[in-house]
């Protein structure tokens, strides 16, 4: 096993993590954006790799963050007795310890090779909404339901807990997560101090500069399936959040280096919706809902 301390930036604020594995080198020459179909070719985004637009219309975003706490609520019954009359998700990490957020993570996260998570069907308005919107900003026909995923995910990440949250890396350095587009849309608690961050324009570098792990890994002590970036060449990693605000959604290529973001808001949960889409099983004129 190989070990290596790395460090990098966040809006300019430094951070620091551990990594062991079997291997960390560079990689090959190649840009595995380029080369695969990246679904994001048409976008006027292609250059940035990322793009923060409008998520849903005012009602039914009501009715998601309704939905969501309510998820919350459920769960949490099932696991505590702390009384939750009162419960907001900004404040859920007064409600559970580490073994209670365990078993919470459990129901609302991927587990192994990206499954469990939440049934795209129990959404309060049809997942078709979302993929017209994820469609429209990438001027690609997507979608969230494929042969492979029925479901969404949410991302918990609690003040103070460094283990809440993944190192810097690129989805599409696994094969299951190529020929993608992912979404961000922070639910509570996102903000600049614990938002998404990416490498800018870091789909465009080619892999020779991108040193990274191979083999089983383990950052700060947890196993990590996706390979961690852990340098690049003659550069320092200094990352940025875009930051998306309230009823807004981040869309991004998994081919960023993206991840790293600790919450570092004192007092704050961070809650945010993942999904991720293929290419739609049709093909057709999309029909924009804010049209």
């Amino acid at each position: 096993m190989q070990n290596k301390n790395v460090t990098y930036t966040i809006n300019g604020q430094t951070l620091h993590y551990k990594v062991e594995a079997e291997k960390i080198k560079f990689g090959n020459y190649e840009n595995i954006f380029l080369s695969d179909d990246n679904h994001i070719q048409d976008a006027d985004w292609f250059a940035e790799g990322y793009k923060v637009d409008q998520f849903l219309d005012e009602v039914d975003y009501i009715k998601f963050e309704t939905f969501i706490r309510d998820l919350f609520v459920s769960h949490l019954k099932t696991i505590t007795p702390v009384d939750l009359s009162d419960f907001t998700l900004d404040r859920y990490h007064t409600y559970v310890n580490d073994d209670t957020h365990r078993k919470f993570l459990t129901s609302v996260t991927a587990g192994s090779k990206a499954r469990g998570g939440i049934p795209l069907a129990s959404l309060p308005f049809s997942y078709r909404k979302i993929d017209e919107r994820v469609s429209e900003i990438c001027k690609c026909s997507l979608s969230s339901k494929n042969l492979f995923t029925q479901s969404f995910w949410l991302r918990v990440v609690r003040p103070g807990v460094e283990k809440d949250n993944n190192p810097p890396h690129k989805d599409g350095y696994l094969r299951r997560n190529r020929k993608m587009v992912n979404l961000y849309v922070g639910i509570a608690g996102s903000n600049e101090k614990s938002s998404l961050p990416f490498v800018p324009h870091s789909h465009l570098i080619n892999e020779k500069y991108i040193e990274r792990t191979y083999g089983k890994a383990l950052v700060n002590g947890v196993k990590f399936t996706n390979p961690a970036v852990t340098g690049l060449l003659n550069k320092s990693i200094e990352m940025f959040t875009p930051n998306p605000k309230k009823n807004e959604v981040l869309v991004f290529t998994p081919y960023m280096i993206h991840g790293g973001g600790r919450n570092l808001n004192v007092d704050v949960t961070r809650v945010s919706l993942e999904m991720r889409f293929k290419k739609a099983p049709f093909i057709g004129k999309l029909v924009g809902f804010y049209r």
